[in-house]
C-alpha cells in the first residue's frame, strides 16, 4: 500500500520540540535540525488558514509562512514579525 506522510513539527528527524513557547497563542516553538530555524504552528487567528511561521535561527528575521504540507512561502514575509523575546 502506498503511503503518504503528512508534514508535522512532531517528525523527530526534521525538528526538535524547544522549551520554548510563542505566548501570545502558548504554542509550541520547533527548531528545524537541518537549518537551525525556528517553527510554530499558527492557527491563532479567527480568519487565518492553517500555517507555520517560519524564523531564522536568531528569531529575529520572518522568513514567511509555511503551508501544511511545509512549503515556505517567503513572499509572506513579515519584516515586523519576530520570536527573539521567546527564545
Amino acid at each position: 500500500t502506498y503511503h503518504i506522510k503528512s508534514f508535522s513539527l512532531r517528525d523527530e528527524s526534521r525538528f526538535e520540540k524547544t522549551n520554548y513557547v510563542y505566548t501570545p497563542s502558548k504554542r509550541a516553538i520547533y527548531r528545524e535540525v537541518s537549518t537551525g530555524n525556528y517553527w510554530y504552528f499558527d492557527f491563532y487567528h479567527k480568519d487565518n488558514k492553517i500555517h507555520y511561521e517560519v524564523f531564522d535561527k536568531t528569531g529575529k528575521e520572518h522568513l514567511g509562512e509555511a503551508n501544511e504540507q511545509g512549503i515556505l512561502d517567503s513572499t509572506k514575509i513579515n519584516s515586523n514579525k519576530h520570536i527573539n523575546q521567546y527564545l
